[in-house]
């Protein structure tokens, strides 16, 4: 049968999530002889629940690419699964009753990624459209900024009724495919024509004006929505796309520069920026206050150790938003440091396939689109990863794939049905 190696993956990764997941149940006082009944949510039933609906989305996504699409990459779906089981697994963990909600939000978001990958039509139409996504982001970010709800000092949530989505998610994806198609059809003119400044060369001020707009639009997301993290994801993003098309450090050099001069300037200006550099360089006189999530995510990362505590038998729960903002501490806790280098090195692998995609393509917008596919998921993992490790100041953004939450689980598989069609027809 085709896909052989995906096949053998998922079924690696299924098995892992449900060893975590019994493992879990036993430190929750559940005993063999009881039926694993100790709490209500840890019983086997529940378990068996859970696993189950993983094992039945994984093979039915297996089918229809084995079926339809024989020649995408064969890694990218089983390490996703994979990072999602883990995901669940430490949700199941901390708050058994949002891991059946997490599942439930998978189905959600495989059925996004079999739409994706099963949409007929050429992909490198939307190639037309750029300037519309373009827009497209403008206006749900904008959204966001007037109508959105503040949560924990950032406004990045939008109310319906009971439910609670994040625009800024669906804006990830409208970014990637603006910058793909803009840099597909005026990258060379980003490069010739210039002039050198300071040792930098610039393209022509007419090609310049994306970069100073997305430097001003990065300024305005940090002062609109409260959160550092968003700014930092978008304008990195931008930035390494615009890298990946011109090979020019100077673009890098330049951003970084200004992103850190504005970051500057707000932080005297604007009271809720000042006080996130604050905490993030010394959150102990706060401990009990201000810096209460920080210093509790350093002493679970801390009490993980080398070898963890053991999976179930930790206390990260007392991080405010411990399944949203800190998975990560949690899992450093419960796994220990060769846990969270397992974690990390299956990122590192996930963004791999996509820059080697990128590089390799040879339809260029395609490549374009799978370059910013991986780097908008560097660039993530490493913001929310140096913010809980206290690296760099905490942002608000979920860690793909393991995070709770809907809004993000989804664009997560919707990123990964594009990068599975962009995968057919690489070299």
């Amino acid at each position: 049968m085709p896909r052989r190696r995906e096949r053998a993956l998922m079924v690696t990764a299924l098995g892992i999530g449900l060893a975590g997941m019994v493992l879990v149940a036993v430190a929750g006082g559940a005993t063999l002889e009881a039926g694993l009944t100790g709490r209500p949510e840890l019983t086997v039933p529940a378990i068996a629940l859970l696993w189950g609906q993983l094992a039945l989305a994984a093979l039915l996504c297996h089918l229809v690419l084995a079926r339809r699409h024989r020649g995408a990459d064969q890694v990218l779906l089983p390490l996703s699964l994979g990072l999602t089981g883990l995901g669940v697994t430490i949700i199941f963990s901390l708050a058994p009753g949002q891991a059946q909600k997490q599942v439930n939000w998978l189905w959600v978001s495989l059925a996004v990624l079999l739409l994706t990958v099963t949409l007929r039509g050429d992909i490198d139409r939307f190639r037309d459209y750029r300037y519309l996504f373009g827009l497209l982001t403008a206006v749900l970010l904008l959204m966001t900024m007037v109508l959105g709800h503040e949560s924990h000092g950032a406004r990045l949530w939008l109310k319906l009724g009971p439910i609670a989505l994040q625009p800024g998610e669906l804006a990830k994806v409208t970014l990637v495919f603006f910058l793909a198609g803009y840099l597909d059809s005026r990258g060379d003119m980003l490069v010739d024509g210039g002039r050198r400044v300071l040792g930098i060369e610039l393209p022509d001020p007419r090609y310049l004006g994306p970069v100073v707009l997305m430097w001003g639009f990065g300024m305005v997301l940090l002062v609109g929505l409260r959160d550092l993290g968003t700014a930092l994801l978008f304008f990195g993003t931008f930035l390494s796309m615009m890298y990946a098309a011109t090979a020019q450090a100077g673009y890098l050099w330049l951003g970084g520069a200004g992103f850190a001069g504005g970051l500057w300037i707000c932080s005297r200006l604007f009271h809720h920026v000042r006080i996130r550099l604050d905490m993030w360089q010394n959150p102990w006189p706060e401990a009990q206050d201000k810096g209460y999530q920080i210093v509790q995510g350093l002493f679970a990362i801390a009490a993980g150790g080398v070898g963890g505590v053991g999976l179930g038998l930790g206390g990260a729960e007392r991080i405010p938003a411990a399944t949203t903002d800190y998975p990560f501490a949690a899992l450093c806790e419960e796994l220990g440091l060769w846990g969270a280098a397992m974690a990390v090195a299956l990122f590192g692998v996930w963004v791999y396939r996509a820059l080697r995609l990128g590089a390799s393509h040879p339809n260029r917008y395609r490549a374009l689109l799978s370059t910013g596919i991986g780097c908008l998921m560097a660039v993530q993992t490493l913001v929310i990863l140096g913010g809980v490790t206290k690296l760099i100041p905490l942002t608000g953004i979920t860690l793909p794939f393991i995070s709770y939450g809907g809004s993000s689980l989804v664009t997560n598989y919707l990123l990964l049905g594009l990068l599975l069609r962009c995968s057919e027809g690489a070299r």
